[in-house]
């Protein structure tokens, strides 16, 4: 399978690496800034693609790691052609019009778009326990100060409170996790999301919290930052990978 990653920064990086190792899967990489592609391309011995339209000759597997505006930019590009396509930029979604478009040209071209769970647990059990319906979704965010980029933090501080949509706009480098969860349960408005920086912390945390007709849910996940980008946790390109594997793989695992 030719999987094609569009974004070849700290996070298509390390995912790259994963791929050249994945049995069943080749890879070839495309990044807008050519000089992060050739770089990716000579740890990885990876062929290298000036335009997005070369990578998609041939493309049985998109993957983009780039930025929101790269998602909104590519998304209708790749799906036109009826490609798969891996979205890490999940926070786009919350852009309802962009979402609703790429929902029905990937219905009218029979392909799918595929998202990770990211740097958080409990999809799996989120997305079964919808089918009978959900009373709330709330997602904790707490992060180091540096995984925000600020500095001089000596108490907790509540970056945000309110709904997911709001969320992932303010914050689009930071909770994608809250779009993925948006996507997963109750949309992007009815689910609840608070962002904390927390000097105390040495681990990006992520606590989801659900109720509905099957009960309560808690899944607390803490994540290593990620080596190449501390606002990132390293579970992230995992979660990547893992959906890459799946994809490639006969036998899944999970709803």
């Amino acid at each position: 399978m030719r999987v094609l990653l569009v974004g070849c920064g700290a996070l298509g990086g390390a995912i790259a690496h994963g791929v050249t190792k994945m049995h069943g899967a080749s890879l070839v990489v495309h990044d807008v800034d050519h000089a992060k592609a050739v770089k990716v391309a000579r740890e990885t011995l990876a062929p290298v693609v000036k335009t997005l339209e070369e990578g998609l000759a041939g493309a049985d597997l998109v993957v983009e790691a780039a930025s929101q505006a790269a998602l909104k930019e590519i998304a209708p590009k790749v799906l036109g052609k009826g490609i798969p396509l891996v979205a890490l930029s999940v926070g786009a979604f919350g852009d309802a019009p962009f979402l609703d478009a790429v929902t029905r040209l990937a219905q009218e071209k029979k392909t799918r778009i595929l998202v990770p769970s990211g740097a958080i647990g409990g999809l799996d059990a989120l997305r079964a326990a919808a089918e009978a319906g959900l009373d709330e979704v709330t997602l904790v965010t707490a992060k180091p100060p540096e995984g925000f980029g600020l500095h001089g933090v000596h108490e907790p501080r509540v970056l945000y409170e309110g709904p997911a949509r709001e969320a992932v706009a303010k914050f689009p480098k930071n909770v994608n996790v809250a779009a993925a969860l948006s996507l997963a349960g109750i949309g992007f408005e009815r689910t609840q999301v608070r962002i904390v920086a927390d000097p105390a912390l040495k681990a990006n945390t992520h606590t989801i919290v659900a109720k509905g007709a099957f009960g309560e849910m808690t899944c607390r996940v803490e994540n290593r930052p990620s080596p190449e980008n501390p606002a990132s946790s390293h579970l992230a390109s995992l979660a990547a990978l893992a959906l890459i594997r799946r994809f490639v793989s006969p036998v899944q695992v999970g709803t």
